[in-house]
């Protein structure tokens, strides 16, 4: 699907769809995908410039998925699928975060879109507290507009439960709507998508303050990878998100996001890669103690099964 995806090479693209009809009734049932990082993040708590909170640390982190077919084709059928996601500061255990998920999807086709629709279960920990039950509904949408051009949709709704008091802020409903552009060349590739995120969330109280935690925000992001060999891809990878907050009594809040992350990869097959990013985080927000900057450098390896 990637070969014939990237249209990098008619005869490649040719021998990839007749591999695909040829292995149509020879589908893995099973599937599987590991990924793992070393990392330095230079201020985990997002603590604004004139804040003492501020705390730097080196990580390690680890995402692991599989999926199960239960029946039919994975274009076509229902799968079953676990995930689990890790995050261990080496000096400090309270920004550690653990979660794991558990979910089923049925995939169809409809006309020219492949489209899907997943419930999930999900549960996290962070820092040695329970954090967040989610129940989340996802919809997808994929549609081939040309050989090189693709069109994706996405709709995520999620019912959002806090497993310890201090959280209950985040308590709710939160809903994400999608839309995508890609396209595949011989030597590049580009991606860029549009996302509105909608909250009803509880209400943020401290000695303070207090604000309605429901943002409403806009997303704008662009991709571009650089297919320098076989071997080597560089990427970067550019976003804007603006949340605008209830106004409150006590507070008015408005923030702008800018993040930029420039990355290569190594790809030893095409299953196995060795990767390194560096990212960059801005975020200006009208109460300043929100303001901060933000940088991360991983490195890691990811394998598919």
């Amino acid at each position: 699907n990637e070969v014939i995806d990237s249209g990098r090479d008619e005869k490649l693209t040719k021998l990839s769809q007749r591999q695909l009809e040829a292995l149509k009734n020879k589908e893995n049932q099973i599937t599987a995908y590991v990924s793992a990082n070393l990392g330095y993040d230079d201020n985990i708590t997002s603590a604004s410039d004139d804040s003492v909170l501020g705390d730097s640390d080196s990580f390690y982190d680890l995402y692991a998925s599989v999926d199960y077919l239960i029946s039919g084709k994975r274009r076509e059928g229902w799968v079953a699928d676990a995930n689990l996601y890790s995050i261990d500061y080496s000096d400090t255990d309270n920004y550690d975060e653990y979660q794991y998920a558990l979910g089923i999807k049925r995939a169809l086709l409809l006309n020219d879109w492949e489209t899907s629709a997943q419930l999930s279960l999900s549960k996290s920990v962070f820092g040695e507290d329970d954090y967040l039950s989610t129940t989340k509904i996802d919809l997808y949408g994929r549609k081939v507009l040309s050989s090189n051009d693709r069109l994706y949709l996405r709709y995520r709704l999620e019912d959002i439960n806090s497993d310890q008091q201090l959280y209950d802020y985040l308590d709710g409903w939160r809903q994400r709507f999608k839309v995508e552009f890609r396209q595949y060349n011989r030597d590049d590739s580009r991606q860029v998508y549009y996302e509105l995120e909608l909250n009803d969330r509880s209400e943020l109280v401290t000695s303070l303050y207090a604000y309605d935690y429901s943002p409403l925000r806009h997303t704008i992001h662009a991709k571009y990878i650089r297919y320098l060999n076989d071997r080597w891809h560089l990427s970067s990878d550019l976003s804007y998100r603006l949340s605008n907050y209830p106004d409150s009594t006590s507070m008015n809040r408005n923030d702008e996001q800018l993040r930029l992350e420039l990355g290569a990869d190594y790809r030893i097959d095409s299953s196995f890669k060795l990767t390194a990013k560096l990212q960059f985080t801005n975020v200006d927000s009208s109460e300043d103690r929100y303001s901060y900057d933000k940088s991360v450098i991983r490195f890691g390896l990811s394998k598919f099964f």
